[in-house]
């Protein structure tokens, strides 16, 4: 599926920010009219302003500049102005790596690492807030499942979010990014 066939149907409803000068407006997205945006905002826009409205999905934003066509009432059209800009929503870069684990004793495999996050594959069943215990070489980490996806079979992706990281994960994260870019300069 496109992302403008995204857009047009399924996001409908969907609450969204509109940026102005950096500050976001909380907004509904109530989907297309050809190929501008329309938008439900609390808040005046005023026509031919410049905006950039603001969709997330997974870990990414999409950024769309767009100058408002026409509106009041808080409903408005919103045209594309611009390039869309693809922006990771994460601060800290993912390192691949493979490495068996537990998640509250129900065996994973940590598929990548940062600082704060780690991604495990699990047949464990979680849900989002859920406080668990990752273990992984004799040493327990705590985090907050952040996400979950449903992968094959059973297999669930499970995202976790590690608040103040102990220093052994920081080395652990570094070794693991060692290896990684070694494995790169062999490429």
């Amino acid at each position: 599926m496109k992302l403008m066939d995204l857009l047009k149907d399924e996001l409908m409803g969907m609450y969204i920010d509109v940026l102005r000068k950096g500050e976001a407006i909380k907004s509904v997205y109530n989907g297309m009219q050809g190929n501008a945006f329309l938008i439900e905002s609390e808040e005046e826009l005023e026509e031919g302003e410049e905006v950039t409205l603001r969709l997330t999905f997974g870990g990414w934003n999409f950024l769309f500049p767009c100058k408002v066509k026409s509106g009041g009432g808080g409903m408005y059209v919103l045209v594309p102005s611009g390039k869309v800009k693809i922006v990771e929503k994460r601060r800290e870069k993912r390192i691949p790596t493979v490495v068996k684990c537990t998640v509250n004793g129900s065996e994973g495999t940590v598929l990548d690492v940062s600082y704060h996050g780690v991604r495990v594959l699990t047949l464990g069943d979680f849900s989002i807030g859920d406080r668990v215990v990752l273990s992984l070489r004799d040493k327990d980490l705590e985090g907050t499942v952040r996400w979950m996806r449903n992968e094959e079979v059973d297999l669930k992706s499970v995202g976790l979010l590690i608040g103040d990281p102990p220093s052994w994960w920081v080395d652990f994260v570094k070794e693991a990014t060692s290896g990684y870019l070694k494995a790169l300069r062999r490429l």
